[in-house]
């Protein structure tokens, strides 16, 4: 898992929310930052078109407020379009991508 904490402790965010991913569409690397209003236990993971599961990138991890930086990896993933799903207790949000090998 490549993720780094950009900004926490100091600043507050607002809202919990999917900054950018960058590039999109990408290969292989894109980078995903989101951030963190307050302590959470967060999950995020990529689904295809017809839903299923295809990578976790982040299994219920406690995430203090901040704003974060993942960095996703194109090995398990043909080209297509992709949905990540980023999760805490009570917030979920979805996101677009598109893979072109």
């Amino acid at each position: 898992l490549d993720e780094c904490v950009l900004s926490a402790g100091n600043y507050f965010p607002e809202d919990f929310n999917i900054i950018s991913v960058y590039p999109n569409p990408f290969n292989p690397v894109a980078s995903m930052k989101y951030s963190i209003p307050r302590l959470s236990m967060v999950t995020a993971h990529i689904y295809d078109l017809s839903g299923k599961l295809i990578e976790t990138l982040i299994d219920s991890k406690s995430h203090p407020a901040g704003i974060y930086d993942l960095m996703i990896h194109t090995d398990n993933m043909a080209s297509g379009v992709y949905f990540i799903h980023l999760d805490t207790v009570d917030e979920h949000l979805s996101h677009k991508i598109t893979v072109i090998k």
